[in-house]
């Protein structure tokens, strides 16, 4: 499958989380190397950042910045 992969950024937990712009998807990668697709929407997503509380900030190309609860996606 095709993506673009953007905006890296670790957790607290040591998992890596990346953006997929033209399919709208964010993963989340184990320190084990498992993927994980957290969420999936109708956006262009470029970047993200982890707060030190654990909120994900994602700067997005349609909607501007967004906020990503980790848990439930």
């Amino acid at each position: 499958m095709d993506c673009f992969l953007e905006g890296p950024s670790f957790d607290r937990q040591g998992r890596l989380y990346v953006t997929d712009i033209p399919f709208g998807r964010v993963f989340r990668i184990s320190p084990e190397g498992e993927w994980e697709q957290v969420a999936e929407y109708d956006g262009w997503p470029n970047g993200l950042k982890i707060h030190r509380d654990g909120r994900i900030f994602i700067t997005d190309y349609k909607r501007g910045i967004m906020l990503l609860d980790p848990e439930s996606g």
